[in-house]
């Protein structure tokens, strides 16, 4: 008994120290609220997140959506990456982004769409890779954030951080439980 205790307290530490480093590691590249004239970057990321019926962005890609916006508007010759899953016809994430940029005014020409973000690591190896980003600005929320950070630090990109958090959201403690496993999955399998 004293020996699977001790298993959980070692699992325990573990994670801690795991969540503790990669917040440590990303926190000094997360941008103060609104501040990106100061950064030298050609991209800004925006990370998809669920759509609901009616074609309507989530709370929280609302939010993305609306930071990532502003960003552009203070960098005007950036181009707005939207990657999420785009799959299929009745969920569509980037069709979806792609929409609510151009209706707040973003032209079509500076919004790019990559249907195959279908994870984190995805949409930044693809940044990378497919849309031959160096430098960019990842746009979704704290908890969220340091975690995109570590991995695109990991696949070579010079990336900052832009974090998107313009309310409260429901089942928060969820995501940020999922979030510590998330990022312990990450930081042994890749």
């Amino acid at each position: 008994m004293i020996i699977f205790f001790a298993l959980i307290l070692l699992l325990c530490l573990i994670t801690a120290a795991v969540n503790l480093y990669i917040i440590a590691t990303s926190k000094k590249r997360i941008l103060p609220h609104g501040d990106a004239v100061c950064q030298d970057y050609d991209c800004i990321l925006i990370l998809g997140a669920a759509v609901w019926p009616g074609n309507v962005p989530c709370p929280i890609l609302e939010d993305r959506l609306l930071t990532g916006i502003t960003f552009f508007r203070q960098k005007k010759d950036a181009v707005l990456l939207m990657s999420g899953d785009g799959r299929f016809p009745g969920h569509d994430e980037v069709s979806v982004m792609k929409n609510f940029a151009l209706m707040h005014g973003v032209p079509a020409e500076n919004i790019l769409t990559d249907p195959r973000g279908l994870t984190t690591r995805d949409s930044a190896r693809r940044a990378r890779d497919v849309y031959h980003v160096r430098k960019t600005v990842i746009v979704t929320q704290k908890y969220h954030l340091y975690r995109a950070l570590y991995i695109a630090g990991k696949l070579g990109l010079q990336a900052w951080g832009a974090a998107s958090d313009r309310r409260r959201y429901r089942r928060r403690c969820y995501r940020e439980l999922r979030e510590i496993l998330a990022r312990m999955k990450y930081f042994f399998l890749y």
